[in-house]
């Protein structure tokens, strides 16, 4: 009598299945490993290294959907990201800033405490050379695929959108732009000095709008994009919020919209 062929239980199917997805996963995960800036069907804007002679394998991707989806990679070595945060601390330190509560912190001279425009230009100024190779990428793209100022514009700003809010509290104006692209979180005006520093790069007029009793910072465009602006001298800026992902340039969240006490603040800094 001949013998029919023996099927497997039920539960080797199962198991197989469970194999054969681990295996896969293993696989995605080592290819990433190997290659950082590695997202399938993302549109890989590049690398940018601070300093440029990092290992390419230290640097972190971030995608982010304008749409389609977008990826770049930042890499900060850890003796510049030593030496920006001495520099940081040491410029606290010269501003006798002292905590007056959860988040509140009197912390700027006496000629700009309303608007802390001198604490953001100076925190422009030494962070300048680790933010320029992220910008550098961005005009690279955007020459590469012929983008307009405006669709360059969206591009940086839901980049910077993309990146977690997040108040810190222990210090007093947040994290410097460099750190905000490592660590993946800052606060309204600490996100804000990186979207003005990055447009202003790619020769974008950008400023920081403040209002202290919404106690929010946002982001102004120079560019004719959606309807909510803000006038200083003869000059329009579309309202851009950058702490919620992918919201629209030129349109001002509902909460805020109320507030009037919304002042342009220009950052001056040697933009490239």
């Amino acid at each position: 009598m001949r013998r029919g062929k023996r099927r497997p239980p039920p539960g080797a199917y199962i198991y197989r299945i469970f194999l054969f997805s681990f295996v896969l996963i293993v696989v995605f995960w080592m290819i990433g490993r190997m290659s950082p800036s590695w997202t399938p069907g993302a549109v890989d804007i590049g690398v940018a290294l601070h300093p440029d002679d990092l290992p390419r394998d230290q640097a972190i991707p971030r995608s982010w959907r304008v749409p389609p989806v977008h990826q770049l990679s930042y890499g900060l070595g850890k003796n510049e990201a030593s030496r920006i945060r001495s520099s940081y601390m040491e410029y606290q330190k010269s501003m006798n800033a002292r905590q007056e509560g959860e988040g509140i912190w009197q912390n700027a001279p006496s000629q700009c405490r309303l608007d802390l425009r001198c604490v953001y230009e100076e925190l422009a100024v030494l962070n300048e050379s680790a933010v320029l190779p992220i910008a550098e990428r961005f005009l690279d793209h955007a020459r590469s695929h012929q983008l307009s100022a405006s669709e360059l514009a969206r591009l940086i700003v839901t980049y910077v959108q993309s990146i977690r809010y997040r108040l810190v509290g222990n210090d007093p104006y947040g994290l410097v732009p460099p750190a905000i692209v490592v660590n993946s979180t800052g606060d309204c005006d600490s996100k804000g000095l990186l979207a003005i520093m990055l447009l202003r790069m790619a020769d974008i007029d950008a400023v920081m709008l403040v209002s202290q009793t919404a106690r929010h910072a946002m982001v102004g465009v120079g560019l004719p994009l959606g309807r909510d602006r803000l006038m200083h001298r003869g000059r329009s800026y579309a309202v851009a919020e950058v702490t919620y992902p992918n919201w629209p340039i030129g349109q001002m969240p509902p909460k805020y919209a109320s507030r009037p006490d919304w002042r342009v603040v220009p950052i001056q800094f040697w933009a490239y």
